[in-house]
């Protein structure tokens, strides 16, 4: 619910901040100029890497350089404890944990009315720990994500856009226990996502 009305909120914000626009269409993405900024959240995951480092990193920026390239950044940090108390027996309590953080560049390959074209590119890092109950039973995952990204803004006011992305690279990833460590690189592997950008 809390993230429900924070998005509320910043559309409410947006609309109001719209009216200050000029009329017509065409000025949704031509006001799209170095310095103008974003915060991004997804429909699902946004900035979701290729499969494995971190399947829903959740909020993330834009920053234009200039009408036609932005500098992203992304961050996500989600714990998770699942616990069984049964009428019978011990109780046991497993834990997880998940955090990436990336950047990338945006390059505006064209502005059609509302609409805003994109390509570039993003690296990730990112980790994975679990903590079953019991002893000597942890394990760990880290790795990385180089991608390469296009995407599309649809702008239905000057402020408030959606989105969709692609993203198709290499995810390198090295799992750890106590007994072993396992190396693997992934070719080829993408990914979608949809986001929401409130522009400011």
């Amino acid at each position: 619910m809390r993230y429900i009305a924070i998005l509320l909120s910043l559309s409410a914000f947006s609309l109001a901040h719209a009216q200050e626009a000029e009329s017509g269409a065409d000025n949704y993405t031509k006001a799209i100029r170095a310095g103008r900024g974003a915060l991004v959240f997804s429909m699902g995951g946004l900035m979701t890497s290729t499969p494995g480092n971190m399947d829903g990193i959740g909020a993330g920026g834009r920053y234009m350089l200039s009408p036609d390239m932005a500098l992203r950044v992304g961050f996500g940090l989600q714990n998770t404890t699942h616990a069984v108390d049964p009428d019978q027996g011990d109780k046991t309590e497993d834990k997880a944990g998940v955090w990436a953080v990336e950047a990338g560049v945006e390059f505006i390959l064209r502005k059609k009315r509302n609409m805003m074209f994109y390509a570039g590119g993003i690296a990730q890092i990112g980790g994975q720990t679990n903590e079953p109950d019991g002893e000597n039973n942890d394990d760990e995952t880290s790795g990385y994500t180089i991608a390469g990204i296009a995407g599309v803004n649809w702008f239905f006011v000057e402020n408030l856009s959606l989105g969709a992305e692609y993203r198709l690279g290499l995810t390198s990833q090295t799992y750890k226990d106590n007994d072993r460590e396992i190396t693997d690189d992934v070719y080829g592997v993408g990914s979608a996502s949809f986001l929401v950008s409130f522009w400011f």
